[in-house]
């Protein structure tokens, strides 16, 4: 601690915590890439002691006291160096917890990521993937065997759900310790956000959804009748095409798969990033993109030091789900490696989850563009101008779905954290009828909302995807009519223009951290985060 009457050095306390986070970090970033490319249950635990010990730095009570100090140092004026000084106070203050209570917390969250990543469903008698569950229900017509697909997809709920409540009450109490009213409130702080703003603007979101949505959901449950020769109260939750009905649900006749299958996705995607001057070739080379038994089956994008090591963890198909997944995926990377490289280390990050996942979002969703399909995927003029009308339906379909979706995740989050012993499997139910008009399946008291990996592994993290959708809709409208000089996005094709990857590069990754996700915003396009920009959007007639 300085001593008494004199400041302490704030470019000499930044330098050294420097010196001692950065190295923790990269060896946090590349033990995780480890374990979830081999499933190693001792990496898994490695993970937990380097969680730990990169922790605990942030719990040192000198270390605190002089970032308190700092940030109420009114002398301190240069924007980067304040900048700092707030984020860094932010992580001290997280960490600010009883360690014995640190250490269970972290043991008891990674031997659950762990179970997930490994866990295999037992269907028709083996032990399979999720990919396989996933395809089942997006092309199987026996409906039995569909339910029984489903189900297994939630044996992993059942598996993780009563560690998962235990780990939800060490939040609570940790929240608690820090004067937070519980762990929901207090992740929603230290990331810089407002509860009572967030809830309010997810209130209006489910307000001028709600229209668009049940025609959507209307055409939908129409093509579920017609496929499965079902009454509409009959239609359950096996019926739908993903194991949640977050994603987008055939109505037409695109059968992307189809002109995929010989193709290469990941040279399409690589050819497109590198086109519009977001290079992403040596990414790639560094990244795991093969499916096998014990590795990690969902897919994401991590910065393993800031200075240019960033990679995907995929397990690449020659088909739609994959070509925007990883469309998704590298617009992480690309964020991630045009950060300024000569920013301090603690600003080289993203402004904010959000705003990565806006871009991430950005790019994931061209594969809804009919002249993007043409130019950078190759597929036949006549083929893909026929699928315009479904492509377009299909657009809106993903975001208002998704955004039904979200409500569901964010009210059911909020009200876990408000009480874990709540009658949770009900309350899930509830929630999903109520924003996905989804019925709940007969006579069903299983813990599925626990099926959710995000529950564990990024808490209170979800609102921060649809929040990414709203900036996706004003960034686009946004490069369209001031970068592009296009007026329609839903044509607007990214393939070749060079224009777009240097306005994201130049005023959306380079800044970093530098500024608040708000002014970050503002900066990009000339107004602070509006949802009228998704509410036309989705505007259905």
């Amino acid at each position: 601690m300085a001593q008494e009457g004199k400041a302490p050095d704030a470019q000499g306390f930044i330098d050294g915590l420097t010196g001692r986070v950065a190295p923790l970090s990269k060896a946090l970033a590349l033990n995780y890439w480890e374990a979830t490319a081999t499933g190693n249950d001792a990496l898994y635990a490695k993970q937990g002691e380097l969680e730990l010990e990169l922790r605990r730095v942030f719990a040192e009570k000198e270390g605190f006291e002089t970032a308190r100090a700092l940030k109420a140092d009114a002398s301190i004026t240069d924007p980067l160096l304040r900048r700092q000084i707030e984020l860094i106070h932010l992580a001290y203050l997280e960490n600010q917890m009883d360690p014995v209570l640190l250490e269970r917390m972290v043991s008891l969250s990674n031997a659950i990521e762990a179970r997930f990543n490994t866990h295999r469903a037992l269907f028709e008698g083996k032990r399979v993937s999720d990919n396989l569950l996933a395809e089942v229900l997006k092309s199987e017509r026996n409906v039995g065997r569909r339910k029984a697909a489903w189900e297994a997809s939630k044996t992993v709920g059942e598996a993780v759900s009563s560690d998962l409540i235990a780990l939800v009450k060490l939040r609570n109490e940790a929240a608690r310790q820090l004067g937070f009213r519980n762990y929901y409130e207090m992740r929603m702080t230290l990331n810089e956000q407002d509860p009572a703003e967030i809830a309010r603007l997810f209130d209006e979101l489910a307000r001028v959804t709600e229209s668009p949505f049940l025609k959507i959901k209307a055409r939908v449950d129409a093509a579920v009748q017609k496929r499965f020769k079902v009454k509409p109260k009959a239609i359950r939750p096996h019926h739908y095409q993903d194991f949640f009905f977050q994603e987008v649900q055939e109505v037409g006749e695109v059968d992307m798969d189809a002109h995929l299958a010989d193709k290469d996705v990941r040279k399409m995607v690589e050819a497109f990033y590198n086109g519009i001057g977001l290079p992403v070739t040596e990414m790639l080379d560094r990244s795991d993109l093969t499916e096998r038994d014990g590795k990690y089956q969902h897919a994401y994008c991590i910065d393993i030091d800031r200075m240019g090591d960033v990679r995907t963890m995929c397990s690449l198909k020659n088909n739609r789900y994959w070509l925007e997944t990883l469309m998704h995926e590298l617009g992480h990377g690309v964020y991630s490696m045009n950060i300024d490289a000569g920013l301090p280390w603690f600003l080289r990050e993203d402004a904010h989850t959000f705003i990565t996942e806006a871009v991430a979002e950005l790019f994931g969703a061209l594969p809804t563009n009919p002249v993007w399909l043409k130019s950078s995927v190759g597929l036949p003029a006549q083929v893909v101008d026929g699928w315009a009308p479904d492509l377009a339906l299909e657009k809106k379909m993903g975001l208002l779905i998704f955004c039904r979706w979200s409500l569901v995740m964010v009210h059911f989050e909020r009200a876990l954290y408000e009480n874990p012993d709540g009658n949770l499997n009900a309350l899930w139910w509830d929630l999903v009828e109520k924003y996905q008009k989804v019925r709940r399946p007969d006579k069903r008291n299983k813990p599925d909302w626990a099926a959710k990996i995000h529950l564990t592994s990024s808490p209170v993290y979800y609102h921060n995807y649809m929040l990414g959708n709203l900036y996706a809709s004003q960034l686009l409208h946004h490069m369209a009519s001031t970068v592009a000089g296009h007026p329609d996005i839903n044509t607007l094709d990214f393939a070749g223009d060079s224009r777009l990857g240097k306005f994201l590069r130049d005023q959306v990754f380079a800044p970093g951290k530098t500024l608040r996700w708000d002014a970050l915003v503002e900066r990009s396009t000339g107004k602070p985060l509006d949802p009228a920009f998704f509410a036309s959007d989705v505007a259905m007639p």
